[in-house]
């Protein structure tokens, strides 16, 4: 019998549906554990984003949408 053991991506799609808009980049963290990447960017210069990458069968990776005033989430969505 063979066991599959569960990637950082799949670990990722599953801890995604645990955050929701108002958490703290330290929740978001804490259950997440660190972002592949921190981004922020020109066009929306009040925020910036944690990008963790998603299992290969998702279109995209999912991104964690921060204000920058207050560090709190307010979206969640794919990664493009």
């Amino acid at each position: 019998m063979t066991t599959c053991s569960q990637t950082k991506a799949d670990k990722n799609a599953e801890l995604i549906k645990k955050i929701t808009p108002g958490m703290t980049d330290k929740q978001v963290r804490s259950i997440m554990g660190q972002p592949d990447k921190i981004e922020t960017q020109p066009l929306f210069d009040q925020e910036y984003n944690f990008l963790y990458e998603a299992p290969m069968s998702y279109s995209d990776n999912f991104r964690v949408f921060f204000t920058k005033e207050d560090s709190t989430v307010l979206r969640i969505g794919d990664g493009l």
